[in-house]
């Protein structure tokens, strides 16, 4: 009885180290991707064209559909039958500012955010 309790807790002691390695290796993979995403973002910064959020506007629909998220221009027009969410989640944020929205769905996802980085097209005008 005694050395199933050991080895029980053995066991125990292991999955609680494998749960916080994870989350700390994951942790540090995120931040790595999104330092990367930020950093490629401020080298095109450089060179996108700055859009007002009046002409920005005038892409608010499926036909064109442009969209800010965190200062920057993203032509959505391609994506939006592709959302897995579907075509209302992507539409809804046509010729507007995105962020929360965006945030709103995907929080901070480091995937999500390189997946958006295919369709930049702009940056906003302060």
């Amino acid at each position: 009885m005694q050395k199933d309790k050991k080895i029980l807790l053995t066991i125990s002691i292991i999955t609680i180290l494998l749960i916080v390695g994870i989350g700390v290796c994951g942790s540090t993979i995120r931040k790595r991707d999104l330092q990367a995403i930020e950093q490629s973002k401020s080298v095109k910064a450089e060179t996108l064209t700055r859009y007002s959020s009046t002409e920005v506007a005038t892409h608010n629909s499926a036909a064109s559909c442009w969209s800010s998220i965190d200062g920057f221009i993203y032509d959505l027009t391609s994506f939006i039958n592709l959302h897995p969410g579907g075509e209302r989640a992507v539409a809804e944020t046509c010729g507007i500012d995105g962020t929360a929205a965006f945030k709103d769905a995907h929080g901070n996802s480091a995937r999500k955010m390189a997946e958006l980085q295919e369709y930049i097209v702009g940056i906003l005008k302060e």
